[in-house]
């Protein structure tokens, strides 16, 4: 009892676990990085172009290739990540008129702020940035002590936008890919002395744009505050720049303080739902870090959270992945009180079950069936019994369908499965009875029985389901215990050449939400 506090002085308490910068961060993977679910920015150095690049990013950019009067194709038949991938939308950059040697940078947890000080050779310049959790914009306050023969000399800002192609394009780089994908049109840039815009159409009808300015204080010289807006109001054409517009006008008048105010007020609640110690303090702060990193990239109203979530990067993975990925990235949001953020997760399943069920009902079945794991734990968390069976029972009924499909007798009349992927494991091929699909099945079955003992429905089925269970074969082991199937190991340095060189996975994902 005398070892419990509940007298948290958490802005010291989380001043300790902050991401602290002694060296410039020179690209994504080791940038800083604000988000409030929606729309956020990575921030690191280029240094050949001697500038700080703010690279924008909003979770809900993608292409519709294949729905022209929808935000998003995915979903709909015939559609691959080609047609509904995230596209980038670029960058605004901060360009010091001397030469940059050094930067500082630190990331405040319990502000959501980054602030640092980058060091030129004619001063230094120091920049806080931060995404308001309740304004589709990123805010970025600027201050210079630049001087050049002693005399102050001004940074100067711009926009470089984003190619508007699948970064899965780019990455795969064949000649046959790109003829066979039409570009979309270059993006249209206006400068204009209240706000600039840039606007992106695309082939597919309608655009997305962003909005800045900058607002030059008039009580300091040599500082500023840029406002910049992402709007997506596909597939409407010649709305998402008034959108934008409007966020920005609304913004800059405002008392920056308030606004500072009001951002930090729903950080600082949203980590007092959360708060656990531990004697391990790197563990500790790996866990705040994850926690502000959760509410960075997912809002219960923006969409679910793929590999980049709003820190958009070149990749050959531009969207959602469903082998392991999402499952594991939502799993820290049941545990830590934060089911409120994790609710488009929902809203995905319900969506596109239909679709999902269609086009993973083959060797790559237990994917979904595990998604749908998160679905059902969602629901036990909130303990919410009746949206297990109204919900998800009836999905778990279609899987099991699938399941069925892919089990034959054996001669002591078990049931095996046919070949199935085991995730990440030697590429896509299939094994037979591999335990990540026998387990799986396994829980959807007991999760049926348990579900409709209480509400006494398919009373036939249960019975169904208990000779199935009865009637699986047991997982697959070996001396080293579990095998990923029958006939196959975990263990794959007896099954290639020594001399053989192995493949790095040199797959670029957002900084993990697990």
């Amino acid at each position: 009892h005398s070892q419990v506090k509940n007298k948290i002085d958490w802005p010291n308490f989380m001043a300790q676990h902050d991401l602290i910068w002694e060296e410039i961060p020179l690209q994504w993977n080791e940038g800083a990085f604000t988000g409030n679910g929606q729309v956020g920015m990575m921030i690191y150095a280029n240094m050949d172009d001697n500038r700080i690049d703010f690279h924008m990013g909003r979770q809900d950019v993608t292409d519709h290739r294949k729905a022209p009067n929808r935000k998003t194709s995915m979903g709909v038949k015939g559609a691959g990540l080609y047609d509904f991938s995230r596209l980038d939308i670029g960058r605004m950059v901060l360009r010091p008129v001397g030469k940059i040697q050094s930067a500082s940078i630190r990331q405040d947890l319990w502000n959501a702020e980054v602030r640092g000080t980058i060091y030129t050779d004619l001063g230094e310049i120091t920049f806080v940035a931060y995404t308001p959790y309740d304004r589709m914009l990123n805010i970025v306050e600027i201050s210079s002590t630049e001087k050049k023969e002693n005399i102050k000399v001004d940074y100067k800002s711009g926009w470089i936008p984003g190619n508007p192609i699948s970064p899965r394009v780019l990455s795969k780089n064949s000649e046959k890919v790109n003829a066979n994908y039409p570009l979309n049109p270059r993006p249209l840039i206006t400068e204009g002395n209240d706000v600039s815009t840039c606007v992106q159409s695309l082939l597919a009808g309608g655009d997305y744009a962003t909005v800045w300015a900058e607002k030059q204080l008039q009580s300091k010289k040599n500082e500023s505050i840029l406002y910049v807006a992402i709007a997506n109001e596909i597939p409407a054409a010649g709305v998402s720049v008034k959108v934008a517009t409007q966020t920005v006008k609304e913004a800059k008048p405002l008392n920056i303080n308030e606004v500072k105010k009001t951002h930090r007020n729903w950080w600082h609640q949203y980590y007092k739902k959360s708060f656990i110690s531990m004697p391990d303090v790197r563990m500790e702060s790996f866990y705040w870090i994850q926690m502000y990193k959760m509410a960075t990239c997912s809002r219960a109203d923006g969409p679910a959270l793929d590999l980049m979530g709003p820190f958009f990067k070149n990749t050959s993975w531009p969207g959602l992945w469903w082998n392991l990925n999402v499952q594991l990235t939502y799993w820290p949001f049941n545990t830590s009180n934060h089911l409120d953020i994790a609710e488009n997760f929902i809203d995905l399943i319900d969506t596109h079950f239909e679709y999902m069920i269609e086009n993973r009902s083959g060797k790559n079945l237990g994917d979904f069936a595990w998604a749908t794991h998160n679905y059902w734990l969602y629901f036990k968390y909130k303990g919410d019994d009746e949206a297990i069976q109204n919900k998800w029972v009836p999905k778990a009924i279609e899987i099991l369908k699938r399941y069925e499909t892919k089990m034959i007798r054996n001669a002591d009349n078990k049931i095996e499965l046919t070949h199935m992927e085991s995730p990440e494991y030697k590429g896509f091929k299939g094994f037979s009875n591999t335990n990540y699909n026998l387990a799986i099945l396994r829980w959807v079955l007991n999760a049926l029985i348990d579900s409709n003992k209480r509400f006494n429905t398919h009373a036939k089925d249960i019975v169904k389901w208990k000779n199935t269970l009865n009637d699986l074969i047991d997982y697959p082991v070996d001396e080293n215990g579990l095998m990923i199937g029958s006939n196959q190991p975990v263990d794959m340095l007896s099954l290639i050449h020594i001399s053989e060189p192995t493949r790095q996975d040199t797959r670029s994902r957002m900084p993990s939400c697990a």
